[in-house]
């Protein structure tokens, strides 16, 4: 159906910021003076990197979270009924995740496109909080409001994804 399809596209993005890792070194090549590996990385790392895997764990977390909870019966589930409390439940956790995004510790360099990052999936979440509960729909104006939303919604998830897959801080 095509709300599932539109819904998979913003999942798409979504992972794209997941895989943001900047393709940093992820070893050191200094001495070994004692200290743990992953602190001497940290230390090696530019502070643009440390964000960028900071930004990674909190959408690996969300993903882990949200993918089978809600994404997956959102991909299954073709009635309104369904879909209604799980777009909510969705809008929730993208409110969430723009909290967690906005409190990442980006360097001044990266806190624009933090701040980007954080915009975008607030509006996402205002997207999708307006396929939840509205019982004047009936089927077919909800299916088509969850496309006209789910275009919108692509969009985003598009421009999302151009700023994870190559952060330019």
């Amino acid at each position: 159906m095509r709300k599932a399809t539109l819904i998979s596209l913003l999942l798409v993005a979504l992972l794209a910021l997941a895989a943001c890792g900047g393709g940093g070194s992820s070893s050191s090549g200094g001495s070994t003076s004692g200290g743990s590996t992953a602190e001497e990385s940290k230390a090696a790392a530019s502070p643009e990197e440390v964000w960028a895997e900071e930004v990674t764990a909190v959408m690996t977390e969300f993903e882990n979270k949200v993918t089978p909870t809600v994404i997956e019966p959102i991909h299954t589930s073709t009635a309104q009924f369904h879909l209604e409390p799980l777009y909510g439940t969705y809008s929730i956790d993208l409110s969430v995740l723009t909290k967690k995004l906005e409190g990442t510790k980006a360097p001044a360099a990266c806190v624009a496109v933090r701040k980007k990052m954080a915009g975008i999936t607030s509006h996402v979440a205002a997207l999708t909080k307006t396929l939840a509960h509205n019982p004047t729909l009936n089927a077919e104006q909800f299916s088509r409001k969850a496309y006209e939303k789910g275009l919108k919604i692509d969009k985003l998830g598009h421009a999302l994804g151009t700023l994870t897959a190559e952060p330019s801080c």
